[in-house]
């Protein structure tokens, strides 16, 4: 991801509607601004700011998760969970961005390090995407939001990313041959049990039975009755729930 991008995402969210807020009895209550400022203080400047949003090129469809802002949870660093009234997922600058209507930008940045994921869309509900904050490496550069697919002891997750392609020319006719573009990447990662990092998975059934170790077998024989691929997301996931309850059976 280039400098220049780092700078580019963040004011499709001036042209959103608002999303009225809501105070749900006997439910948390919903995170206050002055808690997200907390959460969002040191990350940007009011000048850093200033710019991302003067500077934004890309269509709110490009830039975030979904363009539409839903209620949503943050996951605080101390293990609460808080809701709030309307959310978006900015995917290139791994932040979470909250509605404030009291700020005239309208919104506050929370980025990555300060939290340990969130939720999209109302907690619990059909529909709604949960986000764990993870690394890949001990590197603070290495920490994103994964989409969570599956509870248990063994995790799959996807990491969704941009990747920005340049235009390519023929310099000597000033020909452009293949113009710019943006486009979404999504990738597979697993996230082992007892272990913090993350490590991508190839969507090849080796792969998935070095993961599966002493009960690949059991769940080979689980996937073939189902007739589960080892190369479809959602049949993994399958797999993946199903070992993790071979792990709860009490060894006779």
């Amino acid at each position: 991801m280039s400098f220049r991008f780092a700078f580019v995402w963040a004011l499709g969210l001036l042209a959103a509607a608002p999303v009225a807020a809501c105070r749900a009895q006997n439910q948390t209550p919903m995170l206050t601004p002055q808690e997200v400022r907390a959460l969002s203080t040191g990350y940007y400047s009011a000048y850093e700011y200033d710019r991302v949003v003067a500077k934004v090129a890309l269509t709110p469809e490009q830039a975030y998760f979904t363009p539409d802002w839903l209620p949503g949870t943050l996951w605080l660093p101390g293990g609460e969970k808080a809701p709030v009234a309307a959310l978006r997922y900015n995917l290139a600058l791994r932040l979470v961005e909250v509605r404030d209507p009291t700020i005239p930008a309208g919104v506050r940045i929370v980025p990555v390090g300060s939290l340990r994921g969130f939720t999209l869309g109302a907690e619990g509900k059909a529909g709604s995407r949960s986000f764990e904050a993870r690394s890949v490496d001990r590197s603070a550069n290495s920490r994103n939001f994964f989409e969570v697919l599956n509870a248990g002891a063994l995790q799959l997750l996807l990491l969704h990313t941009l990747d920005e392609k340049a235009a390519n020319w023929i310099a000597a006719y000033n020909l452009e041959t293949r113009p710019a573009s943006i486009g979404r990447v999504t990738r597979l990662f697993v996230a082992r049990p007892g272990q913090q990092l993350v490590e991508e998975l190839p969507l090849k059934r080796k792969a998935a039975e070095k993961l599966f170790g002493d009960k690949a077998t059991q769940v080979a024989a689980y996937a073939a009755g189902k007739n589960l691929s080892y190369e479809q997301v959602p049949d993994l996931v399958w797999m993946v729930d199903y070992y993790n309850s071979l792990l709860n059976v009490p060894h006779e």
